[in-house]
């Protein structure tokens, strides 16, 4: 059937219409795929180019133990990682020694060699964990914290007795104890810890207290300088629980410098002490002064956010000396 010309041209106009709708698809289409493509090609490379690597997952002290739950794994640019990268999950869980972080560290921060120490961790036989209530303690000491012990006489002298030991802070009721630490510690350092606490008695005027190491993951220990009294050394000398490791440190720090330095002025000061009654009643009042300060601050971090990390579920060992 013919049809007019106006029909005609309205069904051409309606086929080319169709006719470069398609084509511009195609177009479009073509591309949308050389995007995708593109794209695809895009993610590949970026995807490539991630590793996996372990960030912490907490803020971390100097000196405090890294452990496998301080680490979460996530995706990072090659270019971003630090070439020097520690495996430290795989370290942690395989090795024997003890990680440390060497400086303080943030949150999100991937380890490297350089950030971390280790220390041997090895618990030999005669280790124990002590609670000492006659230490004077560090008004803002916490667990974690590195210290030395130390004996000040009256006249200046100060002798290191046992270097660089992590301390717990109990808790009783809900809040810290102010006086109370927990450490552990060698046969050899737990008579020269009650031998240093009965001659503190005996000189007035003297001092059992504890220092804070500033940056432990840098600082080396300490060299303990305190000689026990002849009764101690002795019995160490036939005690069985002191490690063969334990009793050639204690040989090598029993020097002929170090007994005459006993015997001038620790020796002297039992024997003879006395000579100026300012010496003890001033030595009482920083005693007492440290104290109070300590009190406040651990009651200003019971009214906060105080941490009890590593204090829960702890096994006390029985002390049986009195607060000074």
């Amino acid at each position: 059937m013919a049809k007019n010309p106006m029909q005609r041209q309205a069904r051409n106009s309606f086929l080319i219409g169709i006719i470069i709708g398609l084509i511009l698809t195609a177009a479009v289409g073509a591309i949308l795929f050389m995007q995708m493509k593109k794209l695809n090609q895009q993610i590949q490379a970026y995807e490539s180019a991630l590793v996996n690597v372990y960030v912490l997952n907490q803020d971390v002290k100097s000196g405090q133990e890294l452990t496998a739950s301080m680490f979460e794994q996530k995706k990072v640019t090659r270019d971003s990682t630090p070439a020097n990268a520690s495996d430290i999950i795989t370290s942690i869980n395989t090795s024997q020694k003890k990680f440390i972080a060497k400086v303080d560290l943030s949150t999100n921060t991937v380890i490297t060699n350089s950030m971390v120490d280790t220390i041997d961790d090895v618990t030999t036989n005669d280790k124990r964990q002590q609670e000492y209530n006659v230490v004077i303690l560090p008004t803002d000491l916490m667990t974690g914290d590195y210290v030395d012990i130390r004996l000040m006489l009256p006249n200046g002298e100060d002798f290191v007795v046992v270097s660089k030991k992590t301390v717990t802070i109990p808790m009783s009721n809900g809040e810290y104890l102010a006086d109370t630490i927990w450490m552990d510690l060698g046969e050899d350092e737990i008579l020269s810890m009650s031998s240093a606490i009965v001659e503190a008695y005996k000189i007035e005027g003297s001092k059992l207290y504890a220092t804070k190491y500033t940056d432990p993951g840098i600082q080396e220990a300490a060299t303990p300088t305190y000689v026990a009294s002849r009764e101690v050394t002795t019995l160490m000398d036939s005690d069985p629980n002191i490690t063969e490791e334990a009793r050639a440190g204690l040989q090598a720090r029993y020097t002929d410098n170090l007994k005459n330095l006993r015997e001038q002025y620790i020796q002297n000061a039992i024997s003879t002490y006395g000579s100026d009654d300012n010496v003890p009643s001033g030595m009482e009042e920083s005693i007492t002064s440290t104290q109070e300060s300590r009190q406040e601050y651990l009651q200003g971090l019971a009214g906060g956010a105080a941490t009890t990390s590593g204090t829960t579920g702890t096994t006390t060992t029985t002390n049986t000396t009195t607060a000074q």
